[in-house]
This record gives structure tokens, sequence and C-alpha cells, in this order.
């Protein structure tokens, strides 16, 4: 019995010590990415060289172990005899020491000269504490399956040859991949040309793969390409792979080719000034200008129906330089469009700003991402051929650069009003006067000018006028104003007219709440209803006095209203100058403090140019008879800046 006890004992041990070692043959090494840099400043990342196609045998040591004093002549032999690192196989030796102890190291082991990397404790630990034996090393496919191989065993050089890495002479020209191309920037439709200017290897070249995205033909085998047409929209890669027989190599040009079904824009020198920074809402993207134009489309802003002030700084603005800005808010391709040049400023000083909105015929159908467009201008007076204020082609000097705009507009939907009568012998709104607006209308039922814009000023009176045809004894006129942009308009102060409307003309005033801050600026929707409130049977009429649904006789209109909230500009001044009156009719006057000469320009809300004058007068009549009603931004420059003041054309 205790002879068979003897055994069973013998016989666990034994297989536990089967099982401990069958255990450790099996285990294996997680493939994990690093970075280390070598005693000479080089870095190596380790995946980065894998995707290259290389072989990596890295081996772990540390200072002090007489295995890595036997290992270093192999290892020379090895890292010579496949290029020294230039060519298929990168020998990296990576030590749990600091980096002076390995440069102490590498100074006291001469010849050593393949790469000794310092690893404190990061890449040593991730892979030694996994490896079967310490210190070893690991040789690593591209595909990063793997082997342990002693770096002291001569069928390193074997296995890598078996695999097909080739050797070579440390001297030897690597082969590296590239080439140039006739244009970067094109549009849909256009062609451009590509040539190969792959440095060569130790051998000739004996084949070229190019691969073109987006492009047609998308592929070709062979030295110099066809002509390459791109017909969509899009930034596209282009690769090409050579082998000269004995070495592959691989060039990736990632976003290289830029089709846009936008007209071409740049400049040739951006020597007199560029766009160093742009700023819009969630958008803050700095630059270097150094091209001339740069598609910035993957920065995007998002614009809606609330006024967001766009801020552009420059480098070395000059005295000529103007800013301008297109938004492609319809989305067919150009800038040519009504409302979509949205700057037109003086760019003399940095930074300029200027007030960017979608217009308020856009729906949540037109949601989604557009360009923008924005160029500095330098003009010149004795050459204006350098000069160019158009969204499209170049000139001599500033800068051109492409945004993403992504309009959001809010899903906001008023429910329906309107009157079903058609007869026009019945009363009906033919004109309405208010602000920027003077609309003229028949008989619809319901119309919807969305389109037409009045800007009502907070802390200012607006007075509108509607003219009626055919007005009746029991006619009513309510107007309701969304102040809070919730899409109804029940909100208190919302209803801002309720009067008798029996006669050709009627009007009344409108005060926007005192509690609306600047987070409200922008487009909201206003609604005048006309209604004959006199129900009685001879007439078989249905009042209607609330802002929903129909009535019988009458009209209903919608309008947009541009609020901006502003301080109270009435007989406003500064250093510079004053203003007066403000609010007016267009004729105002400049009042100016200081004796030198200025420059005073005007503009509208969209930056367009509506008055310039250079002057010494301290007081300056001005005549804006001939603009529009609304709001203007007077800005006077002279030696020590330039300041800036609203006004309100009545």
């Amino acid at each position: 019995m205790k002879k068979l006890t003897l055994l069973l004992i013998l016989f666990s041990i034994g297989f536990i010590s089967f099982a401990q070692q069958e255990n450790e043959q099996t285990r294996t090494v997680v493939i994990t990415d690093y970075t280390v840099t070598d005693v000479n400043g080089n870095t190596y990342n380790f995946f980065e060289l894998l995707d290259e196609g290389k072989y990596v045998y890295m081996w772990f040591g540390y200072i002090g172990d007489p295995y890595c004093v036997d290992a270093i002549l192999p290892q020379n032999t090895l890292y010579e005899e496949f290029g020294c690192n230039n060519h298929d196989l990168i020998v990296l030796c990576i030590y749990l020491n600091t980096q002076s102890e390995c440069q102490t190291y590498v100074n006291d082991h001469s010849p050593l000269i393949y790469p000794l990397c310092y690893d404190e404790g990061g890449v040593y630990n991730t892979y030694t504490t996994q490896m079967l034996n310490v210190p070893n090393g690991i040789l690593v496919k591209p595909d990063r399956t793997y082997e342990e191989i002693d770096p002291r065993d001569n069928i390193i050089k074997n296995k890598l040859l078996q695999y097909g890495a080739n050797l070579y002479d440390c001297t030897s020209p690597e082969l590296n991949a590239n080439f140039t191309v006739s244009a970067t920037n094109i549009q849909t439709n256009e062609t451009v040309t590509f040539t190969d200017e792959t440095e060569l290897g130790a051998s000739p070249i004996t084949s070229w793969i190019w691969t073109f995205e987006g492009g047609n033909p998308s592929t070709f085998n062979g030295h110099n390409p066809p002509a390459i047409t791109y017909a969509n929209e899009g930034v596209y890669d282009v690769k090409l792979i050579v082998n000269d027989g004995s070495d592959t190599n691989e060039e990736l040009k990632a976003d290289f080719i830029d089709v846009s079904r936008y007209c071409l824009a740049g400049v040739a020198s951006t020597e007199e000034g560029y766009i160093s920074k742009v700023e819009l809402n969630n958008l803050s993207k700095i630059s270097d200008g150094a091209t001339g134009y740069s598609n910035f489309t993957t920065d995007t802003a998002t614009i809606g129906h609330n006024i967001e002030i766009a801020t552009i700084t420059m480098t070395n603005p000059f005295v000529s330089d103007s800013l301008y800005a297109w938004v492609d808010w319809n989305k067919d391709g150009d800038f040519d469009d009504d409302n979509e040049q949205v700057c037109n400023e003086d760019a003399s000083s940095s930074p300029v700003t200027f007030e960017l909105i979608a217009p308020p015929s856009l729906t949540v159908a037109n949601n989604g991402p557009t360009r923008m467009r924005i160029r500095l201008n330098y003009f010149n007076t004795s050459d204006i051929n350098n000069s160019n204020e158009t969204p499209c082609g170049y000139s001599t000097y500033g800068e051109v650069e492409d945004y993403t705009i992504n309009i959001n507009i809010d899903g906001i939907m008023y429910l329906s009003a309107g009157a079903t009568n058609t007869d026009t012998t019945y009363e009906y709104i033919t004109n309405l006067s208010l602000g920027e607006i003077n609309n003229s209308s028949d008989l619809s039922g319901y119309g919807n000018y969305i389109e037409e814009v009045a800007t009502i000023t907070a802390t200012e009176t607006s007075t509108a006028t509607i003219t009626i045809a055919n007005p009746n004894l029991s006619d009513k006129l309510y107007v309701w104003v969304d102040w809070n942009n919730d899409g109804d308009f029940d909100d208190t102060d919302e209803q801002v007219c309720n009067i008798d409307a029996n006669t050709p003309t009627v009007s009344f005033s409108i005060i926007a709440p005192s509690f609306l801050t600047p987070n409200n600026n922008g487009y909201t929707r206003m609604r005048i209803r006309l209604n004959n409130t006199d129900e009685s049977k001879e007439i078989s009429n249905v009042s209607n006095e609330t802002p929903y649904g129909e009535s019988t006789y009458g009209e209903v209109e919608d309008y947009t209203v541009r609020i901006d909230v502003v301080n109270n500009i009435n007989n406003i001044s500064n250093n510079t100058f004053t203003i007066y009156p403000n609010p007016n009719n267009g004729v105002f006057n400049i009042v100016t403090t200081n004796n030198a000469s200025n420059r005073i320009t005007i503009t509208d809300v969209s930056g367009k140019l509506v008055y310039e004058n250079n002057t010494n007068s301290n007081n300056i009549l001005v005549d804006l008879n001939n603009v529009n009603k609304g709001i203007y931004f007077v800005k006077v420059f002279n030696e020590t800046g330039v300041e800036i003041e609203k006004i309100i054309i009545k």
C-alpha cells in the first residue's frame, strides 16, 4: 500500500510539472503598439513600421546582464546584412534603463551600431511579462504574427529570407515612392495628370500600381498614368506602390485631390496680409494663410434664424484691404443668388466683424451643410487688375478660405390661418409699410410674405401702415409677433395691434418688449389679420379674432420680423464723432471732434457699402434717401483708429 501511495504522489508531481511546462509553451504575446526613442533621438512607432510592410525584430534587455553583451555582435551582423534599418528589417533593442544609462552603455560597448532604445518600464514590462524567456527577442511580421527567437540565434536570418525579406548593403539607396500632380484643387469633371517621382533603390523599378480614389480611371498599372477625371465633389486619396524586384514601397497622399463644384478662387501672394483666424458661433479656426487658398470645409459653423457675429482676424492688414463673404444658401453650387453675399467690409484694421443669419425663407427642408467663402482682397488704384471683389477667380494679394455652414432652421410650424372669401368686392389687405417692408398684395385669403423682413429695434417705436381695399364698418385689424420664437402667438405681449380698420388706411405702433435680450436677436414671425366682426345672418359671416383658423371675410398675411436688441442709440456720441438726428429719414449729420482727415463708410446689415467719403470737414451732411429703411453702420477711420456706430433710417 505504501508503494502504491508513493507512486501516486510521484505521478501527481510529474503531471503538475508537465502541465506547467505545457502552459509555458502555449503562452501567447499580445502584439500592442508603442513608440520608443533611441539614444540618438530617433523615434520608432511599432505599428507604423508594420503598416509600411517592415519586419521588426525587437529584443529586450537591461544593463548588467551578460546575455545582452553576448548579443551585440550577432545583432550588429543582422542589422548590417538587412540594410541598417533602411529596408525590409528594422532592428530595435529596448533596454529597461534611462536615456543617460543607455548612452553610457553604447559608449562602453563599441562597436554597438544598431538602435539602442531606452524604456523606463512601459514597453519592456508590457512584452517581457508575456514572453516565454527573458531576456529574449520577438520577430514580428507585417501581418502582426510573431516568433520568439534568441538574438544570438543564427536562424533569424534564414527565417527572414524565408518570409521574403531581402538582403541589402547599408550604402544601398532606399526605394522611395513619390509622385506629383498638375493641380490639387479642381472643379468637378476636370482632369489632372500625375507624374512618377520615385527615388530609385538598388535596382530599376519593375512595376507601378496607382490607385485614384474618386477618379476615372480609378486604377492604373504603369509608369505615368493617363489623365484622371474627377466627376464628383469631395476630397480624395491617391496611392502609388512601386517594386524593383527586391523591394516594395508605397506612397499614400491622403485627402490629396480636392474636387469642388464651386468656382476656383485664390491669390498669388499673402505678403500684403492674410486671414489668420475665423470665429463664428461654434467655429474657431486659426490659420497661417500660406497657400493663398485654404479649404477648411471640415470646419463647420451652425447658422439658423438667430443673428450670429462673425469675427475675422487678419495679419498685416493694409489700408486698401476689403473683406467679402458669401454663403450658398440655396446649395446650387454658386454664390450668385440674392442674399448670398453676407459681407462687404473695409478691412484696413483687424478684426472685422459682421452679422450672419440665414434668410427667412429657409425652412427645415434647407437644413444641412453648404459652403461659405471668405475673401480678403487688396485693392490698388494704380493696378486694378490685381484686385478681385468676386467669389470666383484669382487676385494678386489677400487670401481666400472656404468653410462649411450647417444650416439649422428650427422646425417651428405655425398653425394655419386665412379667410375663405374670394370676392374682391369685399375687404382685403393691399399694402403693408413697416421698416424695410413696402409690400403690395392682392386678395389671397392667406398671403405668405415671410421673405419680406422688417427690423424691430428694442426701445424704438416702429410704425406700420396698412392699406385696405373695400373697408367695412365692422372691420378690425389684429397683429401678433412671436417675440420668443416658440411657434405661437399666445404669450404675453405678443398681440401688438387690435384696432378698428374701417378706413382705407390704418396705422399702428410696434414696440419690442423690454424683456428681450441680444439672445432673442434674429428672425421671427408676424401675423396680420383683417377681420369682419359682423356675424349677422344677412352676410353669413364667420368672424375670427384669433391668430389661427379661418374667417369668412378679410385676409391673413404673414411677414418676418428681425429682432435687434441694442442699447438706446438716440443722440449717440463717442470720442470721435456724433450723429444727429438718429433715427432719421436718411438725411443726417456726422460731426467729428478731431481735426484729422477722416474716411467715412456706411454699410447695411449685410455689409454692402452704401456710402463712402474721404474728408477733412468736421461736419458732413449725409443724404441716403435712395436706400431702404433699416439699420446701417457708420464707420469713421482716422489716425487714431476706427470707431463704429449704428443708425436707423425710417
